[in-house]
């Protein structure tokens, strides 16, 4: 599992860090925060992507062949 309390440590001991961000703690919650939002968006494009054809077919009438293009 991805922990960002133990990617903030090994940035930390490393000597880097991200710009503008405290090291330690606020860093943690920085890649928490972004980790986050990324993975929200990341999901809502899958089920957007997921859905596009079943709305296609309910709502306009598109045929499921043509809602779906065959590769």
């Amino acid at each position: 599992m991805y922990n960002p309390k133990e990617v903030a440590d090994n940035l930390k001991r490393g000597g880097a860090y991200l710009p503008g961000i405290r090291p330690g703690d606020h860093t943690a919650k920085y890649i928490d925060d972004v980790t986050t939002k990324l993975t929200l968006i990341g999901g809502l494009y899958i089920t957007l992507i997921c859905l596009m054809p079943q709305f296609l077919n309910v709502y306009l009438n598109v045929p499921f062949t043509w809602a779906v293009p065959l590769c």
